[in-house]
């Protein structure tokens, strides 16, 4: 058990507790914690062990705090949300600090394993967990340090997961085990009292004393599992602010060699809650490679001294996802409209990513109200035609399902398909342009199709001349609208030399071409020197490469030099 956590067998019923942990040095019974880092000690000689390599510690990290503070400063004002605000003049792409999640739990959008989070499908073959009755990946994940709490909390209050239930739909499960598990994971690893009064000096101490999700967490953690000890309204606003502060995590641990994604959520309490929502953002986050529920905060473009720092909260990357679909899925989540300036604009700031073409003129349609764009009538900027509402959406709807059948075909028929949907509907006789955000989706996706067949199959395939062609533009298009600096854009821009690479050795192997034709191919497909103002020249011994794209790489850059080398000695 990790130190500094309560045990769980004392979590349940209205007893009182005669301890507030287990010492960091013996893990007995202990009542005093450091002032410092928060760990339990149980006499006077485990703490002096202790105290002298916590103070180094902690001085190292009051060090990079303030170095980070450097960046930006808060400013808070009367009736006013708490914000960033640039100190400085800062460049796109530096760091600005990093954020530790506090815990990780499920999001609650598809079923997954909560002892690593990977997605899982919830049936009856399941591997049932021998303690709580939980599906799991397997006896891994069973002894899984981050499901020991509520596994063992579940035990103690007679709680076991029915079974019988996956014979129902999955989602009512996956709902069931969504934010309620991290609420209840922060609750027994003691930080609660703690999180309640930050969040209440920071005037965060209301809550919809109706909300259902909130009643139910209530609900199964002091009925079902017994936790009677944690008052309800405690819950409800734990409830309220961890659903507020949740961001998304990822599992890349090799970056193109991409192990299964984790499909959860961090709940984060650091500065981090001090930026701003907008879905035109100017600092973006990153994951951290090494512990990926881990936040790394950038810059995304130049930030002038006193601008509000502003980051996008949602599950999509921002500037390809269109405001029509921004909406749809903060109401499908139960959150009101965005407000942020990009939401409010028709032409979404002139991206027009959610614009049909005017069946009349070919002009572009734009909401007519953006405040409710989900129901209103749509306008032809050029001859004034209006589109119902109903219409935009059927046709909308319908081609977000066209290019989903398209995407989920099988093997290289994938790439034909999305290529066909791209040429079909943004041609002269289709209704999107080639802005629109379903042909950035499309173009990725076929992006991600040959990086499946090329890079994570770890093999030499030969790509016609349309497919190279098609794969070089489609991810300079994604490149170009995507401004902001993305793990996802690094990548696919390293897929792009990675992809040429590859079919310029294979080509040379099998005598299609000459040595100096295949170099020729390369150094039409790298272009990382000055990309987004680094150098990301990996070829070279000495290449200044900045921490994202090193993180995002990892052991495929070392593949990448190889290979270039050996094509350099063919």
């Amino acid at each position: 058990m990790a130190s500094g956590v309560l045990p769980v067998d004392s979590l349940s019923g209205d007893q009182e507790l005669d301890y507030r942990g287990l010492c960091a040095h013996c893990e007995k019974k202990a009542k005093q914690d450091c002032a410092k880092c928060g760990k339990y000690f149980c006499s006077k000689e485990h703490w002096k062990v202790h105290q002298k390599p916590c103070s180094k510690k902690y001085k190292k990290l009051l060090s990079e705090s303030s170095k980070s503070k450097e960046y930006y400063k808060l400013l808070k004002e009367s009736s006013k949300p708490t914000v960033m605000v640039a100190s400085k003049n800062i460049p796109c792409g530096t760091e600005i600090f990093q954020s530790q999640a506090i815990s990780v739990g499920p999001n609650g959008s598809q079923p997954v394993c909560l002892g690593c989070l990977r997605p899982i499908i919830y049936d009856v073959m399941s591997y049932l967990c021998e303690g709580c009755g939980w599906p799991l990946c397997g006896v891994d994940c069973e002894n899984s340090e981050l499901h020991q709490l509520e596994c063992q909390a579940m035990q103690n209050g007679g709680y076991r997961f029915n079974a019988e239930s996956l014979r129902n739909d999955w989602r009512t499960i996956s709902v069931k085990s969504g934010a309620w598990i991290i609420v209840l994971r922060v609750l027994l690893s003691g930080k609660s009292e703690e999180l309640l009064n930050f969040f209440k000096k920071e005037g965060v101490n209301d809550f919809e004393k109706t909300d259902q999700t909130l009643l139910l967490t209530v609900h199964l953690i002091r009925n079902e599992l017994k936790l009677s000890q944690f008052k309800p309204e405690d819950i409800m606003q734990l409830g309220s602010i961890v659903k507020s502060n949740l961001w998304s995590i990822a599992m890349l641990q090799d970056g193109v060699h991409i192990s299964v994604p984790r499909v959860g959520a961090g709940f984060h309490a650091s500065d981090l809650i001090y930026a701003q929502h907008s879905c035109n953002p100017n600092v973006e986050y990153i994951y951290h490679m090494q512990n990926p529920a881990d936040l790394i905060l950038c810059a995304s473009t130049d930030i002038k001294a006193g601008q509000i720092l502003s980051a996008y909260r949602e599950n999509s990357i921002p500037c390809i996802t269109s405001t029509y679909s921004r909406q749809l899925f903060r109401n499908m989540r139960g959150k009101g409209p965005c407000k942020c300036q990009r939401c409010f604009d028709p032409s979404e700031m002139g991206l027009y990513l959610s614009s049909l073409l005017c069946n009349n003129c070919k002009g572009m349609v734009v909401p007519m109200d953006t405040a409710n764009i989900l129901q209103t009538d749509w306008i032809c900027k050029a001859c004034k035609l209006v589109m119902k509402g109903e219409e935009f959406f059927n046709i909308t709807v319908g081609l977000f399902n066209k290019l989903a059948i398209a995407v989920a075909s099988d093997k290289k028929d994938k790439i034909t398909n999305i290529e066909q949907f791209i040429q079909n509907h943004s041609g002269p006789s289709g209704v999107l342009h080639g802005n629109h955000e379903m042909i950035l989706q499309a173009k990725r996706c076929y992006c991600v199709a040959i990086q499946d067949l090329v890079i994570k199959k770890d093999r030499f395939l030969k790509l016609d001349s349309r497919e190279l062609s098609n794969f070089s533009q489609y991810v300079r298009d994604f490149q170009k609208f995507h401004y902001c600096l993305n793990q996802k854009v690094i990548y696919e821009t390293f897929a792009l030399n990675l992809i040429f690479l590859k079919n310029a050795l294979f080509q040379l192997s099998h005598g299609k071409i000459t040595k100096e034709q295949a170099i020729a191919q390369m150094n039409g497909a790298k272009k990382w020197n000055g990309f987004y103002g680094y150098n990301y020249d990996i070829t070279s011994s000495n290449a200044t490469v900045c921490i994202c794209s090193r993180q995002i790489m990892g052991s495929a850059s070392t593949e990448y030099v190889l290979l270039y080398n050996r094509l350099l000695n063919f």
